[in-house]
């Protein structure tokens, strides 16, 4: 699959022109501060900007960078363990986007770290632990690969979008990552990659609005503590309140 490890990021397509002003589109960060430690959020949903915070594990960081795939800036991430490392802070997505959803951003790895996440929203104080996330290397089955997971039982009963062919994102390159969850129940979501599908999972209930009040929300970052935190950058992160169509995925800029 183009995208994959050794291979780079591809380019838009063609038909279903998402416009930048589209009223399902809760969080937008572009990424294109050059100083601070907040992330504007660009979607002014409700007339309300939902900012995002940069925020550092010492030794690591998490700064802006001039090494963007959209715009002039791009988030960049110095992860290199559990304990070093940086993340963006973001809303709980509750009452943005409860039902039908997508999450779509640019993603660049330096490093390939077991359960990286992207993105990862969870409760901390819920029993069962309730979450879901993105991360460019599950290791719980084998080839390691890109997985989407949504759970409100912890790790007993999951739901996850596994891809159809299992493969890593090649290094020191841009790729364009979506996840597309659909309404209703069961439901299918769909994992993309580089703008194509990737894989798929028609048997799917759960959504963002049955997590509850996610309080750890965060691009970069576990909720977990033994896992590592990205090594990379991210660029032009976006959350709509309905799953984008695969057309609408192919045009998302650039």
């Amino acid at each position: 699959m183009a995208g994959m490890k050794g291979a780079g990021g591809a380019s838009g397509g063609a038909g279903g022109s998402v416009p930048a002003t589209d009223p399902d589109l809760v969080v937008w960060y572009k990424f294109d501060e050059s100083t601070g430690n907040t992330a504007t959020d660009s979607a002014m949903f409700g007339g309300t900007a939902r900012n995002g915070t940069l925020t550092a594990a010492s030794p690591g960081t998490a700064v802006f960078s001039t090494m963007a795939r959209v715009g002039s800036h791009a988030v960049s991430f110095t992860g290199a363990s559990a304990t070093a490392g940086g993340y963006v802070s973001m809303p709980s997505l509750q009452s943005l986007a409860p039902g039908a959803m997508t999450i779509a951003c640019w993603v660049y790895l330096t490093g390939d770290l077991d359960w990286q996440r992207v993105f990862h929203l969870g409760v901390d104080a819920a029993s069962p632990v309730k979450y879901m996330f993105l991360t460019t290397h599950q290791a719980a089955a084998s080839p390691a690969s890109v997985r989407f997971t949504i759970s409100t039982m912890g790790n007993t009963v999951r739901e996850n979008i596994e891809m159809t062919s299992p493969a890593l994102l090649s290094l020191n390159a841009w790729h364009h990552i979506a996840v597309t969850l659909a309404s209703g129940s069961p439901y299918t979501g769909t994992l993309y990659i580089d703008r194509m599908p990737a894989g798929t999972n028609t048997r799917m209930t759960l959504h963002a609005g049955d997590l509850g009040a996610t309080d750890r929300n965060f691009i970069g970052k576990s909720q977990f503590a033994q896992d590592p935190y990205l090594g990379g950058a991210i660029d032009d992160f976006r959350v709509y309140r309905r799953a984008l169509t695969a057309a609408e995925i192919a045009t998302l800029p650039p």
